[in-house]
């Protein structure tokens, strides 16, 4: 296979960038993979025009295009019954969050708050927001569906997916923390976070907590990536996360990284979880798609929150 330079990928990625900007392919995702020295662009369905119109741009470039049909790649929430009889009162990162106009479930991301310290808020991803045309107030509760958590007061869905919950009116049977949710191991029921750090090295270690599948980890293949959902909002910035399976319910969750490996306690905040598909018999899959943490706070001039 030819080897392409860098500056070509990148001249062939700002075409494709343009392309999709003009045609939106709903369920399509692409970006630059050093490891395959190549665009890799990954799509949902064929039904749509301008996804068959966007494959046929991106063959011209020599693109490595795999079909993600059985799974599609999905910002969806969850919209079914789960287990609650052991949700607690502790609103951990990585918990769940229940949208009751709407009727579906997300996960937490991390907390935040406004830089002059007066309101703290919950992060999560923007698409939790739920039906676009609703002009009902969005509130958000426990799993169970009887304590309220607080009021989506700000969201976004292009170029960044993210949503603001201010927990001013929270019930006063919940106590927020900035911990992380780690059912999965008995040693390690609960992740300290200790600072926020931003993901720079293709091969790191990334792992994210959602309310459906607990923990689940991989490794960082692609930066700034782009990805148009299901509804057609065209989203930027994106870090393509091989290995790392999520299910519907997990949007929004946190996603983190080992401060040092030898204190598995400890760990720093990186983004949100926004996309993600679990089909394992593509060569690149199963993956998600994270929303780096700088991204948010730069775009909502909050700061981070590591403790209460």
């Amino acid at each position: 296979k030819v080897n392409k330079s860098l500056t070509y990928l990148k001249s062939s990625f700002k075409e494709l960038d343009i392309v999709a900007k003009q045609i939106t392919p709903q369920g399509t995702y692409f970006g630059i993979h050093s490891r395959f020295n190549n665009i890799v662009v990954i799509v949902s369905s064929l039904d749509d025009q301008s996804v068959q119109t966007f494959v046929e741009v991106a063959r011209r470039y020599d693109a490595d295009i795999y079909f993600d049909i059985r799974s599609t790649i999905t910002s969806a929430h969850i919209k079914r019954d789960i287990d609650t009889r052991k949700i607690g009162l502790m609103l951990l990162s990585g918990g769940g969050i229940y949208n009751k106009v709407d009727d579906f479930f997300c996960s937490v991301g991390f907390w935040a708050r406004s830089k002059n310290r007066n309101q703290a808020l919950l992060i999560t991803a923007g698409h939790c927001y739920g039906d676009h045309l609703s002009r009902s107030r969005k509130n958000f509760y426990t799993m169970d569906k009887t304590k309220l958590i607080g009021d989506l007061v700000d969201h976004s869905t292009s170029p960044h997916d993210f949503g603001l919950i201010s927990v001013k009116r929270m019930s006063k049977l919940l106590q927020p923390s900035t911990n992380i949710r780690n059912d999965k191991n008995a040693s390690y029921v609960e992740l300290f976070v200790t600072d926020g750090v931003p993901v720079s090295s293709h091969g790191a270690h990334l792992c994210r907590a959602g309310v459906m599948s607990s923990v689940s980890c991989g490794y960082v293949d692609a930066f700034d990536g782009i990805f148009v959902n299901e509804w057609g909002d065209y989203q930027t910035d994106m870090i393509f996360v091989d290995k790392m399976a999520s299910i519907g319910g997990d949007s929004g969750g946190t996603v983190f990284s080992f401060s040092d490996f030898s204190k598995l306690r400890l760990v720093t905040i990186n983004g949100i979880l926004i996309a993600s598909s679990s089909n394992d018999t593509l060569p690149i899959s199963p993956f998600s798609l994270v929303l780096p943490r700088e991204k948010i706070l730069n775009d909502t001039d909050l700061e981070l929150i590591t403790r209460f």
